[in-house]
């Protein structure tokens, strides 16, 4: 990337080289590569994600909406720049917006699971029971393998005094990840629940 960058107007490489500078820790010579590509290229909306991806990093939340609101009007049209900003908006309490951000996300790329547990979990977090578990049920029919997903899910059933469901849920978490020993101590207490 160094090579590429004795190049002043590649947008492109100082991408690139921030996001290896992130992937390995380095996140404020990773935010400058990606302030030197939006430089370059104003309208790069992979520049201005990147800056929002460094800032959430370091825990600046506020500046990285900033970033990828600039981003998403760039390209409006892109799931995972909703979903970085739901994140951002979710990390400074804005909870309202951060789940305005994931339906669009959903709307965009609604073959991603993901979207559908974080929107599940903040619906959760507000004592929309129903609605959590619609949007966790959704994430796991797209990929039953999320191993957080079955956890939240028997978190949820257990809260509501569902142990039968909640013990069904926890042993699909162990059945993909059999040493999560939080999934573990939650079914035993279910057990316990249940008097088993």
């Amino acid at each position: 990337f160094d090579r590429a960058l004795g190049h002043a107007d590649n947008a492109i490489a100082h991408n690139g080289r921030g996001t290896a500078l992130l992937e390995l820790g380095g996140v404020r010579d990773a935010l400058e590569s990606f302030r030197q590509a939006a430089r370059i290229d104003p309208e790069s909306a992979t520049a201005f994600a990147n800056i929002g991806r460094a800032y959430l990093r370091y825990g600046r939340a506020v500046e990285a909406i900033a970033a990828l609101e600039r981003a998403s009007a760039l390209e409006p049209e892109t799931g995972r720049l909703q979903a970085l900003l739901a994140q951002a908006m979710e990390q400074v309490g804005k909870l309202d917006e951060a789940m305005a951000a994931y339906k669009k996300a959903i709307a965009l790329a609604p073959e991603n699971g993901e979207y559908y547990h974080n929107l599940g979990y903040l619906y959760y977090g507000k004592g929309e029971v129903l609605e959590a578990e619609n949007m966790y049920r959704k994430a796991l029919m797209r990929n039953p393998r999320q191993l957080q997903v079955h956890f939240n899910l028997g978190g949820l059933y257990f809260d509501q005094e569902h142990y039968q469901r909640a013990s069904a849920a926890y042993k699909a978490a162990l059945a993909i990840d059999p040493e999560y020993a939080d999934a573990w101590i939650n079914l035993a207490s279910t057990h316990l629940q249940l008097g088993q």
